[in-house]
């Protein structure tokens, strides 16, 4: 029973340690590629993240995304290969690779 209320009081104090949240900072490369992938993919990516972009129009909506997409690598502390290894699908990058950079699919 002793062992039991020590538990219980060591489990129900905070945690001194803070949750330190990292903002990435994100190279222009890297927005530039962002960009260039979600150009023809809008509904696509718009649909995963969860966010509606019907409205807007084209050049707006590829911002509102990429800049979606910046925020998922923060919240999920990645980086641009992370975030492409995660989320998205392996033939929706093989058809970027092929159709917009001219290489390999594979």
């Amino acid at each position: 029973l002793k062992t039991y209320y020590t538990l219980v009081i060591s489990m129900s104090r905070p945690s001194r340690r803070r949750e330190t949240s990292k903002i990435v900072k994100v190279p222009p490369g890297v927005l530039t590629g962002l960009k260039s992938l979600v150009k023809g993919n809008e509904e696509a990516i718009a649909n995963m993240l969860d966010c509606d972009v019907s409205e807007d129009e084209n050049s707006k909506a590829v911002d509102t995304l990429v800049q979606k997409l910046v925020d998922c690598l923060n919240v999920n502390n990645l980086n641009a290969e992370g975030l492409l290894a995660r989320f998205f699908g392996a033939d929706m990058l093989s058809t970027y690779c092929i159709t917009v950079l001219g290489k390999s699919g594979k």
